[in-house]
């Protein structure tokens, strides 16, 4: 029987998937946006969960952060892979966030015109994904893990008040379009043997409506 959180045996418990044995990695590569940038953000979970890898991998274990302020799936795609090191035989844990930034882009907008926005940008993660799992870009093999996206307004759509994007008012919407784009992310991650984290569950109840 399929016990499993969304009733599809993809999501594993409340964290996300498990599609992954990670072992034996020798260097891990930060990407995506300011929730994994530094140093933007005051002690973000990118430098506190390095103790925790080293713990798992060994003190020799190579981090390198390439995330960037306001970054969107194209700059992922353009920039921020470029920066890795190609020619590297080591075992690699390329860990990101991204789509929050992409998402505030049609904050207010109604849902059919969110949507295709967002399907746009799906075909930036997916071609990420693809060149994350290009064997010529990680010739010592590659785990990847990534985030699906948050809601900081803990599905109000309150982002006037929420101190995220106070320029842009109510956005009810939100929480259709949260619902559609995860899944979409949750596709991907099963799609290409990856995993995902549901940031957005496990944010709800922490945002802004319950500070």
């Amino acid at each position: 029987d399929d016990n499993s959180p969304d009733g599809t045996g993809r999501i594993v418990d409340d964290l996300g998937t498990n599609n992954q044995d990670i072992t034996g990695v020798t260097r891990v590569i930060f990407l995506g946006d300011s929730i994994t940038a530094t140093p933007y953000i005051t002690s973000p979970w990118s430098d506190r969960i390095q103790d925790d890898l080293v713990t798992l991998f060994g003190a020799g274990t190579e981090f390198r952060n390439y995330a960037v302020w306001g970054a969107q799936t194209e700059d992922v795609l353009n920039d921020q892979l470029g920066n890795i090191d190609t020619t590297s035989t080591k075992k690699t844990l390329v860990m990101f966030t991204i789509g929050g930034n992409d998402a505030l882009e049609v904050i207010g907008d109604d849902v059919p015109t969110s949507r295709a926005h967002m399907e746009v940008k799906m075909e930036n993660l997916r071609a990420i994904l693809d060149w994350l799992y290009t064997p010529a870009n990680f010739p010592g093999g590659v785990y990847v893990v990534f985030g699906d996206v948050y809601d900081p307004t803990d599905g109000e759509g309150d982002f006037e008040h929420c101190g995220v994007a106070t320029s842009y008012g109510s956005w009810p919407e939100c929480n259709e379009l949260a619902e559609t784009v995860n899944e979409w992310y949750l596709d991907a991650a099963m799609e290409h043997g990856a995993d995902v984290l549901r940031m957005h569950d496990l944010f709800l109840g922490h945002g802004y409506n319950n500070t």
